[in-house]
C-alpha cells in the first residue's frame, strides 16, 4: 500500500471504518503501514487524520490493529509530524506552542515547553 494521509478519522481519532480498510487489505505476513498518523496535536497540519497521542486514540487503533493481525498481516504505525507546517499561523490545532522529541533507537520522548 502506498503511504497517504486518508483525512477520514472524524475528531482525529482512528474510526471503525478504518478497521475494515486495512483488515481488507492485510494478507498472511503482509505489511501494512498506516496513513500519516499524527504524534501531537502541533504537528498534525490537516483536519481528521488519526492521533496516536491520547489515551482515546491509541484504544481506538486497537481494532484496527486487530482487523490485521486477525488475517495473518503485520501492523506498522507511520508516526507523522508535519514539520514546519504545523507552525502557529498554519495549524488550525495549535493549542500552546511547545517542542516535542521522540528518539526511535531509544524508545524516549520529552516535551518542553517553549
Amino acid at each position: 500500500m502506498c503511504l497517504v494521509a486518508h483525512c477520514r478519522a472524524p475528531n482525529n481519532i482512528p474510526s471503525p471504518q478504518m478497521a475494515v480498510y486495512y483488515g481488507q487489505r492485510a494478507t498472511p505476513g503482509g505489511l501494512i503501514i498506516s496513513e500519516a498518523t499524527a504524534i501531537t496535536p502541533e504537528g498534525q497540519g490537516y483536519p481528521q487524520v488519526p492521533g496516536i497521542h491520547t489515551a482515546e486514540q491509541v484504544e481506538a487503533w486497537k481494532p484496527v490493529t486487530q482487523a490485521v493481525k486477525d488475517k495473518g498481516g503485520i501492523f506498522l504505525c507511520q508516526l507523522w509530524h508535519v514539520g514546519r507546517a504545523s507552525h502557529e499561523g498554519a495549524c488550525f490545532m495549535l493549542v500552546q506552542k511547545r517542542q516535542f522529541s521522540v528518539c526511535l533507537l531509544c524508545g524516549t520522548a520529552s516535551q518542553h515547553d517553549g
